[in-house]
């Protein structure tokens, strides 16, 4: 008879030796105390906590839904058990006490996980609950790890089992869960989220600064803040353990002396880092799938109050500090082993001259190697193990993977695995991609199984046809035809097998680079980023201000193919055996708003100032101005692609009129990077000199009201906001109310056009972006006018021969589509 911790327990209930075994693993995964105190309530919450919504984590793996359903079984057989015992009061919840640190003083420590699924809290009941899954799976998420940096050490269990019995106690975690909507958790990843907002609401309810932070503080200290600083480390740790099953590898330090002067915080500073833990940036440097050359770098980057009102993006914002680091390389032990050692200027030229100037063929395929390989595709000897690399390579060719990643291909499209090969209709299927910053769309939710539905182009489809005979050889399990495939496991094996058979010596890597670096030079990185599920190194602002209908992309797929085959030898008929139907959703940048709602917010701003315009001599030309400013702010920004986060706005005096050009610097930077020289159409020079008309007549009433010289004070800005305007009193508008004047700040025009528009200030950028995309308007035209292009690429740039002539003439018919379907007009202001 095996011997456990729960016999005493045990020899009371009429349970066999594997009811015992069994008993006793649920009970130690519980972190049960011998004595088995109120061990009745746990079993219920237990069975409670499974009976409703599981964790993404736990419903998607076989082994976890097992567990799961044996483990409740275990809990009602060992209820039933417990029932029949006389001595079944003492196992009930204690009808009186109800704080933990009484109920279970001195488990606390020795069974962290006991008091928490013990806890009943009604107010927070779905918190507590996914936080009850958490715990239970946890153990069993890192069971298998042997490095230290893939488990949890011994106390790591006693932290998260102290730290959430201390938020069911604490006023300000209080605060903060009565703030969230905690009806819905998608996974672990999305509880930890929670957790990241906590710190956030945490750090800014007690306001602790960067240099607050970087010292340790102490729970037991009088000073509040000291305490606040220790739990917000201790907040910070709970995270960076609940994050290793996600993949995040916890740095462990040696064991044996320390050396405080080694490890001071304070030390860090003195190495150029002061706050690697928010807001930080990773981008891509070089191109994906070269896996011996994939580098990345890293930026801290800020956003103060009026970037975030005007929708801007961290990653508009980038500070000076850059760091890289390479793939095989952890982030945390990076920074743990160089402290932020910035990136020299010679590597970040080295950086530049790849992306620029590298003969593509590096990268891809050249277009005899194209025909040799697919030629060999259609037709290669007829053995089990050539049919295999044809449809490894043909795949990898025209979905842009690299054959390591193609063992999820599945032709069972109701599975989220992908790529999908829908054969009877000749629709290939990719996963879309996610956009940082973009979850909250809708459609990514909705059509997250589906993927973007692009047209299988023939050869593919008959090279599945032909080599999958009667017996279907090449069909897995699931209907997964090259998850057991070596070529697909191995990309060393798939290249030397090429080479043998045809003689080419090409690289996977090549293989899978080709379309998609076509499809770059052809129709944008943003676009074959969205194509084919690839980030493109260089300027992300590119990605994160495009939103393409899926529609384009199947049809831009089809034109890449046809171009591609014709060029490598091909025929036509090659290309595809039938039309993909089209799919109505749209990819790409979150908040992107569309030409409809831009409609509903000019004419509302117009329709507004015909009616304030009809009584001109009362209090209305105060409100009239205000909605005269963001009427030309709106219009201007339509055609130029400003950010709303300085001026917002181009004044006549800003404007070269003789060359029809500005030149701003709406972005903050310590070079000269972000000085932009904006060909102007000329419809935003009318709007310009009409509001200048406006401001004039302005100065007159601005006189007879004693608030010229606030105005003059604060340097003349144009465009400036009344604040303070159309109090309401007793139901009338207050004439004599205090009024004041305040530069154009994204808040006031967002507070101006709240009643007709409900995207950010910074919408135009996203609409402007996406508008020129669809209509295939060359990326460097659209970085010229948006500000998007790399170090380098500006026409302004000392190697670049772009002609800005050029640029003028291929924005401007694209902007006067946009102008009369928008209806963009300059209105006319106030008159002296």
């Amino acid at each position: 008879m095996a011997i456990t911790e729960f016999d005493q327990f045990f020899t009371r209930l009429s349970a066999s030796d594997e009811q015992r075994i069994a008993y006793t693993n649920l009970l130690r995964t519980l972190h049960t105390p011998p004595t088995l105190k109120y061990i009745e309530a746990v079993l219920k919450n237990f069975r409670l906590t499974f009976s409703d919504g599981w964790l993404e984590d736990i419903g998607r793996s076989d082994e976890f839904v097992s567990l799961v359903h044996h483990s409740q079984a275990e809990a009602n057989s060992l209820l039933s058990n417990l029932e029949q015992l006389s001595q079944y009061k003492q196992f009930k919840r204690h009808q009186t006490k109800t704080k933990l640190s009484q109920l279970f003083h001195g488990d606390l420590e020795k069974n962290p996980y006991y008091p928490l699924h013990y806890l009943l809290n009604r107010d927070n009941a779905d918190f507590y609950r996914w936080l009850r899954q958490v715990l239970f799976i946890l153990p069993f998420l890192v069971k298998d790890k042997v490095r230290d940096e893939e488990r949890l050490k011994t106390y790591e269990p006693v932290t998260l089992g102290l730290f959430f019995r201390q938020l069911t106690e604490d006023v300000v975690a209080i605060a903060w869960l009565k703030q969230k909507n905690c009806g819905q958790c998608k996974n672990l990843r999305a509880f930890v989220g929670w957790l990241y907002e906590y710190r956030a609401y945490y750090r800014k309810y007690y306001r602790l600064s960067n240099s607050d932070l970087a010292k340790n503080g102490a729970k037991e200290s009088k000073d509040p803040i000291q305490n606040a600083i220790a739990i917000y480390h201790q907040i910070s740790t709970c995270i960076r353990i609940l994050e290793i099953p996600l993949g995040h590898e916890k740095k462990r330090r040696a064991s044996g002396r320390r050396s405080v002067k080694r490890f001071d915080r304070d030390s860090v500073i003195s190495h150029g880092v002061t706050a690697l833990e928010n807001n930080i940036l990773v981008q891509v440097e070089t191109l994906p799938g070269e896996q011996d050359n994939l580098l990345f770098s890293i930026l801290q980057g800020q956003l103060d109050d009026e970037h975030v009102d005007a929708g801007e993006e961290i990653f508009e914002q980038q500070q000076a500090e850059v760091y890289l680091f390479a793939e095989h390389e952890p982030l945390e032990s990076y920074i743990a082993a160089f402290h932020g050692r910035r990136l020299s200027k010679s590597v970040m030229r080295r950086l530049e001259r790849q992306h620029q100037y590298l003969y593509t063929d590096h990268h891809a395929l050249t277009n005899s190697q194209i025909f040799q390989l697919l030629n060999w595709c259609q037709y290669p000897p007829q053995t089990e193990d050539a049919a295999e690399a044809a449809l490894v390579a043909i795949t990898s060719f025209f979905t842009g993977y690299v054959s390591d990643r193609l063992i999820q291909t599945t032709v069972n499209l109701s599975t989220p695995q992908f790529p999908k090969l829908d054969l009877a209709r000749s629709v290939m299927a990719l996963p879309q991609y996610q956009v940082p910053y973009a979850e909250s769309m809708s459609e990514v939710a909705t059509n997250k199984i589906e993927g973007l539905q692009l047209p299988m182009p023939a050869l593919l489809a008959d090279a599945f046809t032909q080599y999958t005979d009667g017996s279907h050889y090449l069909w897995a399990e699931h209907g997964q035809p090259l998850r057991h495939s070596q070529f697909s496991h191995s990309t060393d094996t798939l290249k030397n097998y090429i080479y043998d058979t045809t003689g080419l010596v090409i690289s996977v890597q090549q293989i899978a680079n080709t379309l998609f670096l076509r499809a770059c030079a052809m129709f944008g990185s943003a676009c074959a980023t969205l194509m084919f599920n690839r980030p493109a190194p260089g300027s992300q602002a590119r990605l994160y201000y495009t939103s393409l209908p899926a529609q384009l992309l199947q049809t831009r797929y089809q034109k890449l193919v046809e171009t591609v085959l014709h060029d490598a030898g091909f025929g036509a008929e090659k290309a595809f055996h039938k039309a993909v139907l089209p799919q109505l959703i749209e990819l790409g940048c979150r908040q992107a708003p569309s030409l409809d709602d831009y409609n509903n917010l000019l004419n509302g701003l117009s329709k507004k100032l015909q009616g304030l315009r009809k009584n001109r001599l009362s209090s209305d030309w105060v409100q009239f101005h205000n909605h005269y400013t963001a009427y030309c702010i709106v219009a201007q920004g339509l055609l130029t692609g400003l950010r709303p986060t300085h001026q917002g706005f181009i004044p006549l005096r800003d404007i070269l009129l003789a060359a029809q050009v500005a030149v701003v610097r709406d972005k903050d930077s310590d070079d000269e990077y972000h000085t932009r020289t904006i060909p102007l159409h000329p419809l935003a020079i009318r709007i310009a000199e009409a509001y200048h008309t406006h401001v004039q007549a302005m100065l007159g009433r601005l006189h007879r009201i004693g608030l010229l010289k606030q105005w003059q004070a604060a340097q003349g800005p144009e465009p400036f906001f009344f604040t303070n305007a159309g109090a309401i009193a007793n139901g009338s508008i207050v004439k004599t109310y205090p009024l004041s004047i305040m530069a154009f700040k994204p808040s006031l025009l967002r507070k101006e056009v709240a009643a007709y528009f409900s995207g950010p200030p910074n919408g135009n950028r996203k609409l402007l972006r996406s508008w020129f995309e669809k209509k295939s308007v060359p990326t460097f035209c659209i970085d010229a006018l948006l500000g998007h292009g790399n170090l380098g690429e500006t026409i302004w740039h000392q190697h670049n021969t772009l002609s800005f002539e050029d640029v003028r003439l291929t924005l401007m018919p694209h902007l006067d589509d946009l102008v009369k379907l928008l209806e963009i007009k300059a209105l006319k202001g106030l008159h002296t």
